[in-house]
């Protein structure tokens, strides 16, 4: 077996730094093989237990903060939530790739229930609202 470091000393300008943000999600694939990390900045990163580091979302212009990260059972998909709503990425060759998404209320939890449905909570984190509990099947792309 093989340790996966989670912890990175960022005061070591030889230490490898990915997030340039404040980490507000992680998530481990099923199998325990890949951690998934999300920040404040909209940078989602995908590690390996080898090291190995793969993007999914770059920083974008205009940093929108990733609350929210859940892989399918499978492993097979992986599940962002957000400021701008909810999407979804399957890997390919090299990489991620989006199959679903929907810009939506801001998403501030996520649960994947099974291969093609996701639950995600909404609503505003810095103002007081109501929040919405929302059950979507990525397949049909319906609530």
């Amino acid at each position: 077996e093989r340790a996966m470091v989670l912890y990175e000393d960022h005061r070591d300008e030889t230490a490898a730094v990915v997030h340039k943000a404040v980490v507000y999600a992680l998530a481990f694939s099923p199998d325990g093989s890949a951690l998934a990390t999300g920040a404040r900045d909209g940078s989602v990163f995908v590690r390996d237990a080898g090291g190995h580091v793969v993007p999914l979302l770059e920083r974008p212009p205009k940093p929108l903060p990733v609350h929210a990260l859940g892989f399918a059972p499978s492993g097979a998909a992986l599940y962002a939530g957000g400021a701008c709503g909810w999407h979804a990425y399957r890997p390919t060759e090299g990489g991620w790739q989006e199959f679903a998404s929907k810009q939506s209320l801001p998403v501030t939890s996520l649960a994947v229930l099974n291969e093609r449905t996701v639950a995600v909570g909404t609503g505003d984190r810095f103002r007081a609202s109501g929040g919405t509990l929302e059950i979507w099947d990525t397949a049909s792309d319906r609530k």
